[in-house]
């Protein structure tokens, strides 16, 4: 900056180092660096994981004759067919775990992403493994 600049000048030249130091400074997202967030990323994949198995679970189960407990769901199933269905849910929940991991910040996503895989794993990854497992010995 020229001393010849004045106020106007300076204020110029310290906004345009804020741009600089705040572009080189932001965040790298959390996707780009798991060795960094290594408890979040592991309860992201935990999460997309209890997703995939609740959507072959769910897809497993209809085929056997069990009914989907979700209304929403079953509404769609009607509508879609069952494949399309959990494909769509299924991807917009995966979505949806990733634009958290992205955008909460680890003191946000942890116990968010934690919460989650917790209800995901009572509601749906206890009772599913549960009714094979009948099943299973039902055939046995």
């Amino acid at each position: 900056m020229e001393p010849s600049e004045g106020p106007r000048g300076m204020l110029t030249h310290i906004l345009d180092a804020a741009v600089e130091t705040s572009v080189a400074t932001a965040y790298e997202p959390a996707w780009l660096a798991p060795e960094e967030n290594a408890v979040v990323y592991s309860l992201l994949l935990l999460n997309v994981l209890l997703q995939l198995f609740d959507g072959i679970a769910t897809y497993s189960g209809l085929q056997l004759g069990i009914r989907e407990g979700n209304p929403l769901l079953h509404h769609a199933f009607r509508l879609w067919g069952v494949a399309p269905s959990l494909l769509v849910f299924k991807a917009q929940a995966c979505a949806l775990l990733l634009i958290v991991y992205r955008l909460a910040g680890e003191k946000l996503a942890r116990p968010a992403l934690g919460m989650l895989a917790g209800v995901y794993s009572v509601c749906s990854l206890i009772p599913w493994l549960g009714t094979f497992v009948v099943l299973f010995m039902r055939y046995i």
